[in-house]
């Protein structure tokens, strides 16, 4: 039997969007696309408050490409920033000795979470810059620090991408 060789590297997304290709537009990613579109600008110009998108689809369906090819570049064009995390790495905040004695300093599961993806966000997003979280005494000084870091003094918005949830 007769067998390819192993890739050294995954393909390149150069010519490809989220659509599909350039002259090829797959109807059923379109329909994302501009629902999409919508949550994005909603919570670029309106949302007052955290916002949540879910993206359904089996394994191999194109919710990763979804982020990759359409909601980070967005974003960046927009002048925001965009973050994927792994849902285990979620989990594994809640579950680490250091953190989760972060986490009990509140009674407010929203804010516990928010803390926690911002968590995998700094443990993911190495290179950036953020602040300790050992640094403050609540979790609020930590996520508008960190928020601070991300955007400086400009009102931007942040949209994080759940992986493999």
């Amino acid at each position: 039997m007769e067998k390819t060789k192993l890739y050294e590297r995954l393909p390149s997304y150069s010519g490809v969007t989220f659509q599909g290709f350039e002259d090829i537009i797959l109807e059923s990613r379109e329909k994302v696309r501009m629902k999409l579109e919508t949550f994005i600008e909603y919570c670029e110009k309106d949302a007052k408050r955290p916002m949540v998108a879910a993206i359904i689809g089996e394994w191999g369906e194109g919710k990763t490409a979804a982020f990759e090819l359409y909601i980070a570049p967005r974003a960046k064009k927009s002048g925001n920033s965009a973050f994927i995390i792994v849902a285990s790495s979620l989990s594994n905040v809640y579950e680490s000795e250091l953190y989760s004695r972060f986490l009990q300093k509140t009674n407010s599961s929203a804010l516990r979470l928010l803390v926690a993806i911002l968590l995998c966000v700094q443990e993911k997003y190495k290179a950036m810059s953020f602040p300790s979280i050992t640094n403050f005494s609540t979790l609020s000084d930590y996520v508008s620090s960190v928020m601070q870091s991300i955007f400086g003094d400009k009102r931007r918005t942040v949209f994080v991408f759940i992986d493999e949830f």
